[in-house]
C-alpha cells in the first residue's frame, strides 16, 4: 500500500499536564489538519464480512469538519494516561483512491 501526503499540519495547542507515579494527565488538545491530499493506490483490503468492492479511481474532498471528545483514559503497563478534551478540525483535505479492492477473503477479486 502506498500512502502519500502533501500539505501542512498545524501545531497542536494544549493546556498544562500533571503527572505522578501511576497516572499521567495530558491537557486539552486542539489539532487542525488542512490543505492536505492523501493518495491510496494499488491496495487490497480483506476481512471477515467485508463486502466485495472495487474502485478504479475516485476522489473526495472534505471541505470542513470537526470531531470532539471530552477526553478518555488509557492504561498501559500499569500506568494510567488521561487525555483531556480533544478537538480535531479537518479543512480542505482531499482523498484520492486508485486501484482499490475490498473482499471478505472467500471470493476472487
Amino acid at each position: 500500500m502506498n500512502v502519500a501526503t502533501a500539505g501542512a499540519l498545524a501545531h497542536p495547542v494544549s493546556t498544562p499536564a500533571t503527572t505522578d507515579e501511576a497516572n499521567l494527565e495530558t491537557g486539552n488538545r486542539h489539532i487542525t489538519i488542512s490543505d492536505l491530499i492523501v493518495s491510496v493506490k494499488d491496495t487490497h483490503i480483506e476481512g471477515t464480512n467485508l463486502p466485495t468492492k472495487s474502485i478504479d479511481e475516485a476522489s473526495y474532498t472534505i471541505e470542513e469538519t470537526s470531531l470532539s471528545t471530552d477526553g478518555f483514559t488509557v492504561t498501559f503497563q500499569g500506568q494510567t494516561h488521561r487525555i483531556g478534551a480533544v478537538t480535531v478540525t479537518v479543512t480542505d483535505v482531499g482523498v484520492r483512491l486508485q486501484n482499490i479492492s475490498i473482499s471478505d477473503g472467500t471470493s476472487e477479486s
